[in-house]
């Protein structure tokens, strides 16, 4: 019914629009017949008075003396066609309606000036004058568009009126009709029909016939679809039979063949001896696929939920059970009836029980909040699963409700790996410690080692140095020669071997400073040249022209690789000839990459001996070394000194004929040093002064205080750190030699106190005598306040130059003048 008030209010509605819009063109026409009327009236009355000479220019009437709303215009024309006007010219005034006029026509015009809609009248006076009056219509505009909304909405409800009178009229119709009232009071809003007591319509509303095509007098059953007679019989013979409503949902056919899905009720109803079936039928076509998608979805959410690794369950406010997926159940070994309903405390081991009551009550009160927890399942078996639980709270209503979310990831494995990495971290940590303290005990045992070597060495090399000075014969020579030799081979190995521990600790460091890499180069061609003449072998040095002279490098270590180098392919090379050859490619402007090779023709080295040859105390095989000799230390220590400056030591080499081994080192170039003028080295002996030698061992005492004495100088001997302070608060002395390893008081202890003294003699200089060759001990002088470092055994050479640069000048001599040639 609803549809049918919709589909009568259209009509009336458009009916009301015309007689609005008909009516209120007839008002606008009646307005301006009017307005036209009046504006004539008016007009005609101004030409009487303009006929009757009353109106003329200089006279004090005016026009629209009477009509303040009518302006008026009056031209006439000259004899030499010029028009004048004879009052002055309103702006709404056309133009094209005053020449109009002139030429004797006479009409209205509607147009719009200055933003007014204005309604004009022109006509001629006579055959010279002619007149134009012009009046706004902007009231009467305003007036029309108030009476036609008015008239509009009038006949709105006139219409209003007339439909409800229509629907009073047709209710009373309807209460006529017996299966129309049925329908009413049925409460239909989708569909309706009225059937017999043998299932035949009677009565249906207009949907029915238009959807399914049934028609009074069919026969229901044929509109089904899906389900047999049968079915639909058993329903509507219930309600046909006990008299009660009966509600089902049956598929039905429209006349396209489409099918759909409805929901019925059947209600019996009586009329007039008459037994009736009134039916009410909705469709839930979308509801029927909505729910179908959500149990789809619904099936989903519980693969998804028994598919999961993670064990999860499902809990109500009070803690309980209410479900389980298959990785939970795996866990705890039982099936899903043993766990539902069951409190979740009661899966735990009893010790975990009371952190659950903890984790409980830090369960966020929002859905959708989470917090975190770890503790064990425990499952049938006995055996204990620990978990780590993401605790979700889902919602906060209903106690049968899922209200709370424990996802659990095992980690068992993962704890108990943890646990054996914790104690295999310990072990470790205990290894380690040990380790420490191994390589720090030979740490101590190499700087002992190292003490206790150098201090015998110093007194056996200079005694030979003394001797080889004393004139002895050609053989006692030779034998001084051997011992000195022998001497510094057995120096070369301690250094090798502690260079090699400051490699394996880490704490190998090298310089960057300015050095002329040719010069020293060529020293060491110098320093090979007689040994390889003399062994019958030529020895070449070439160095590319076109590279720069000076580097910014260490000049030390690489000192050092290229003598071991050098002295390897000696020992190894019987005839031919070594070649020692730099090279190198700039990479910019001044970065280079340098390559000094060692070219040698000796025996050579299989390949598959070339990595075993850099390996600590490794040579390429044992009959080597029992013909050589050698530690198989110098190519270990070479490469990982080259390596330590950002380069490699590379070899290349062929059986019977042959080695080269390169060191490549990158360089950046440095500037060339300003020309100073070389100090003169002093020629021994040459040095004047008061030296006091701090030293406890008698054999150093009596070498070191000859040394001295072939220097030139005063000696006095102290024997350890104590007396030494004594001697230079109560003596005059230019210098003190401070062995560092004393009895009594050490010299690094002696050396402070000294440096703490309040009188001048504070600050003596101080050069420190040790065995000591660690990178450490040096420092601890330096720390201590010494001004030098010279390292036992003494050299005579290493002696004079450490006293050169402290002694006070007057108190140095030298036996040459000063060198005019500039320092490379």
């Amino acid at each position: 019914m609803a549809r049918l008030h919709k589909q009568t209010w259209l009509p009336v509605l458009i009916v009301a629009v015309v007689i609005s819009l008909t009516t209120s063109l007839f008002l606008y026409f009646q307005i301006m017949q009017s307005a036209q009327k009046d504006l004539a009236s008016v007009v005609s009355q101004v030409a009487r008075q303009w006929q009757q000479q009353a109106l003329r220019p200089g006279s004090s009437n005016t026009p629209h003396a009477e009509r303040s709303d009518i302006h008026f215009q009056i031209v006439s024309r000259q004899e030499n066609d010029n028009v004048v006007s004879h009052f002055s010219q309103h702006k709404t005034i056309r133009a094209e309606d005053i020449r109009a006029a002139l030429s004797g026509a006479e009409g209205f015009a509607n147009y719009r000036a200055d933003g007014k809609h204005i309604l004009a009248f022109y006509q001629p006076l006579n055959d010279r004058d002619a007149l134009v009056a012009v009046t706004s219509m902007e009231d009467a505009d305003r007036s029309h568009l108030v009476m036609s909304l008015s008239l509009f909405l009038i006949s709105l409800l006139v219409s209003g009126v007339f439909l409800l009178l229509y629907q009073l009229l047709q209710n009373r119709r309807r209460n006529n009709h017996p299966s129309l009232n049925a329908l009413e009071k049925a409460d239909i809003s989708s569909m309706s029909l009225l059937l017999s007591d043998n299932f035949v319509v009677t009565d249906l509303s207009p949907g029915v016939t238009q959807k399914f095509g049934l028609q009074t007098g069919d026969q229901l059953l044929n509109v089904f679809a899906g389900q047999t007679d049968k079915d639909v019989l058993a329903h509507l013979t219930e309600v046909s039979t006990h008299g009660i409503p009966v509600s089902f949902e049956c598929r039905l056919r429209d006349r396209e063949g489409k099918t759909s899905v409805w929901s019925v009720q059947a209600t019996p109803w009586h009329q007039q001896n008459h037994d009736y079936i009134v039916l009410h039928a909705q469709d839930i076509s979308r509801r029927s696929e909505s729910e179908a998608d959500l149990a789809s979805q619904q099936a989903r959410v519980n693969a998804y939920f028994n598919a999961m690794q993670t064990a999860l369950i499902s809990c109500n406010n009070e803690g309980h059970v209410v479900r389980v997926n298959q990785s939970a159940l795996h866990l705890l070994q039982m099936t899903e009836q043993q766990v539902l309903n069951q409190p979740f405390q009661h899966l735990l081991t009893p010790p975990a029980r009371e952190a659950f009551q903890r984790s409980w009550q830090q369960i966020p009160d929002a859905p959708g909040d989470s917090s975190s927890a770890t503790f064990p399942l425990l499952a049938s078996s006995g055996r204990e699963y620990i978990l780590r639980w993401q605790i979700t709270r889902l919602s906060a209503d209903g106690e049968s409700q899922e209200n709370i979310l424990f996802a659990g990831l095992d980690i068992t494995v993962e704890v108990a790996n943890r646990e054996a990495l914790e104690k295999a971290n310990a072990r470790i940590f205990e290894a380690l410690e040990e380790a420490e303290k191994a390589n720090r005990s030979k740490s101590i045992f190499l700087a002992s080692m190292s003490h206790e070597i150098r201090t015998p060495m110093n007194g056996i090399l200079g005694a030979t140095e003394l001797m080889m000075d004393t004139g002895v014969d050609e053989d006692q020579n030779q034998y001084l020669q051997i011992i000195h030799s022998s001497s510094h081979v057995l120096l070369d190995i301690i250094n090798d071997i502690l260079d090699l521990s400051k490699i394996e600790s880490g704490k190998l460091e090298v310089e960057k400073i300015r050095y002329d890499l040719n010069e020293l180069l060529t020293s060491l061609y110098q320093l090979f040249k007689e040994p390889a003449r003399r062994k019958g072998i030529s020895l070449v040095y070439i160095y590319d022209g076109d590279l720069p002279q000076y580097w910014f490098g260490d000049p030390k270590r690489t000192r050092q690789i290229i003598t071991n180098l050098l002295s390897n392919a000696l020992k190894f090379t019987h005839d031919g000839c070594i070649e020692l050859h730099v090279s190198g490619n700039s990479a910019d402007q001044r970065n280079f990459r340098i390559s000094i090779a060692v070219q040698d023709q000796g025996i050579g080295i299989p390949e598959e001996k070339h990595k075993q040859i850099f390996e600590a105390f490794r040579q390429a095989d044992s009959t080597t070394s029992r013909q050589y000799g050698g530690t198989g230390l110098g190519l270990t220590i070479s490469q990982h000194l080259a390596r330590a400056m950002g380069g490699d030591l590379l070899l290349q080499s062929t059986v019977g004929e042959g080695s080269t081994f390169t060191l490549s080192l990158p360089l950046r170039q440095a500037d060339a040093p300003k020309v100073e003028r070389r100090k003169n080295k002093p020629s021994l002996p040459g040095l004047r002064g008061h030296v006091l030698l701090a030293e406890d061992n008698m054999v150093n005492q009596k070498i070191t205080s000859k040394m001295l004495d072939r220097l030139g100088v005063k000696v006095t001997v102290a024997g350890n750190g104590e007396e030494a302070i004594v001697a230079v608060m109560e003596g005059d002395f230019d210098v003190v030699l401070m062995d560092v390893n004393m009895p009594v008081l050490d010299g690094i202890a002696a050396t402070e106190r000294i440096r703490d003294l309040s009188s001048a003699r504070k600050d003596i200089p101080i050069i420190a005598l040790t065995a000591n060759a660690m990178l450490q001990d040096r420092q601890r002088c330096l720390e201590a306040g010494m001004n030098g470092f010279v390292a036992k055994p003494l050299r005579m050479e290493d002696l004079a130059s450490a006293l050169t640069e402290v002694l006070p000048p007057g108190r140095q001599a030298f036996s040459t003048s000063p060198s005019n040639s500039p320092d490379r």
